[in-house]
């Protein structure tokens, strides 16, 4: 079991890496945002011409890098009333948008879906926490720490599940997904060459260890959910670090289920449109490199960026990948 040092450098090394923003401007695909050591928001954005390095810079001057999208400006604007940018900050803001309809009709549906769906998950894992806690039968007075602890808690488990109460938590299907996409990249491999196998090569070795991770991660947040009175004891304890632990499976599967769902719509016989998916895909992936050493801050990256984007762009491989991208929409899933 790695010490309680490994999991803090581990969970430093997900948290300096950001959290994949959903943008909708094409020239901030794979942008992520985290807090920055002056405890300011930061957005990541790699170089848009495939090369080294990557593009550091404050959400309030992305407009400086490109005409960004009424959906993007409601966004970053619902960004950065955050506390701190976490997977499921992201996730909740992005939501807010879709549902307003900036990103479209389909978009705002599989928004309401989704919404939905998690409110059953964590309506039956509260009422199954509070009979857990204790908390008596339907005629016995509530008991409001229980009710605290269940609700809280309940919001957490909805993306790890409770395989023993019938409940398929939204990290199951992302598993899945990802499994999915590893045999579909596995494929490729056999007989993709050039620079797109080493795309593909570094997805399948990422994706793969995040498979490994999220199966040992769900396996044990699920049997910690099922001893009760350990995860009452702890809510009492130290809720902060509880609740932490419960979303560790949402940051290794950042940013995943839009990879997943990508692929998923490319035609597995259309090697143009494959390739036009993998460019992006690779965009979307995150960044190897030590960010701290390879960023270029923004008041020096202007220019830089705007050349490389222009330099890095292929209008056969942006028509191929409009296709794609519209038929990911109706694909898209709940995450």
């Amino acid at each position: 079991m790695p010490s309680p040092t490994d999991r803090d450098h581990a969970g430093e090394l997900l948290h300096s890496r950001g959290v994949l923003v959903p943008f909708t401007t094409p020239q901030f695909t794979g942008a992520r945002l985290r807090l920055g050591r002056s405890g300011q928001f930061e957005l990541l954005l790699r170089n848009p011409a495939g090369g080294k390095g990557i593009y550091l810079f404050d959400p309030a001057v992305a407009h400086r890098f490109s005409a960004i999208t009424l959906h993007d400006r409601i966004l970053l604007a619902e960004l950065v009333k955050q506390m701190r940018p976490t997977p499921r900050a992201v996730r909740t803001c992005a939501r807010r948008v879709a549902l307003t309809g900036a990103a479209g009709h389909e978009n705002r549906m599989a928004a309401m879906a989704a919404v939905e769906r998690e409110r059953e998950r964590i309506a039956r894992l509260r009422d199954h926490f509070l009979r857990a806690f204790g908390s008596g039968g339907p005629e016995a007075a509530p008991d409001p720490s229980a009710t605290e602890a269940a609700e809280a808690i309940a919001e957490r488990a909805e993306s790890i599940g409770l395989p023993t109460a019938g409940i398929r938590g939204r990290h199951e299907i992302a598993l899945t997904m990802l499994e999915d996409f590893v045999a579909g990249i596995e494929k490729w491999l056999t007989d993709a060459g050039g620079t797109t196998a080493s795309a593909a090569a570094r997805a399948h070795e990422l994706a793969c260890s995040t498979c490994e991770q999220v199966e040992r991660d769900l396996a044990r947040r699920q049997h910690d959910l099922e001893d009760a009175r350990t995860l009452r004891r702890r809510w009492d304890e130290d809720r902060a670090e509880l609740l932490e632990e419960l979303e560790h499976s949402d940051w290794l599967l950042d940013g995943w289920p839009t990879v997943c769902a990508l692929w998923s719509a490319v035609p597995p016989t259309d090697h143009t449109a494959q390739i036009a998916a993998l460019s992006r895909i690779e965009r979307l992936l995150p960044a190897s490199l030590d960010v701290d050493e390879t960023t270029e801050r923004c008041e020096n990256a202007f220019g830089a960026f705007l050349r490389a984007a222009r330099e890095g762009s292929d209008w056969r491989q942006e028509l191929r990948l409009a296709e794609i991208l519209e038929r990911q929409e109706a694909l898209r899933p709940e995450f």
